[in-house]
């Protein structure tokens, strides 16, 4: 499977502001996710590390090169539910169905889920107990229904659809 950044990723550029790496922590202890400028905790600033160390078992991070491209991701995966479907409890015959993603399809794991079918991006996924045939069963229902969407990887994700910015004003992505 061929790996894509997400969109938009702009380079790196000479604006300090703007220069990388930076963290997005998906699932971290106590079900936590935030965007962060480090990966270490120091004296003057909380990295990643304080809510997703590494030695905590089901952790998603992932690096970004930008910090433009951290916020924008970050800022998809709030708004669509995906952190809110990542912070649910797993069950042995969970299993995740993505409808709108890069790869939408059935997925056994959350990091399948949201590497695989999400890029690590925001779109629209739910969960489910059963087998993988049931949920692959409902997911071809779906895409007959036409309730399916492949997100091109040349196209800017919108938002829109899913959240307007103005019931939002009290996220600060600073």
């Amino acid at each position: 499977m061929p790996s894509f950044g997400p969109w938009p990723q702009q380079p790196p550029t000479n604006h300090p502001g703007n220069s990388g790496p930076v963290y997005v922590v998906y699932l971290g202890k106590g079900n936590a996710s935030g965007f962060y400028h480090h990966y270490d905790s120091a004296d003057d600033c909380v990295g990643a590390d304080s809510i997703a160390p590494p030695n905590f078992h089901g952790r998603l991070i992932k690096s970004f090169p930008t910090v433009q491209a951290g916020r924008s991701v970050y800022k998809e995966c709030f708004q669509t539910g995906i952190l809110g479907l990542l912070a649910e409890p797993v069950t042995k015959s969970m299993v995740y169905i993505v409808t709108k993603g890069f790869e939408p399809g059935v997925y056994t794991t959350k990091k399948a889920m949201l590497s695989h079918g999400l890029n690590w991006r925001g779109g629209e996924a739910t969960c489910t107990e059963g087998t993988v045939a049931q949920a692959t069963a409902i997911f071809e229902l779906w895409r007959a229904l036409g309730h399916v969407n492949r997100l091109r990887w040349d196209r800017k994700f919108i938002l829109d659809d899913f959240c307007n910015e103005e019931d939002h004003k009290y996220i600060d992505f600073r």
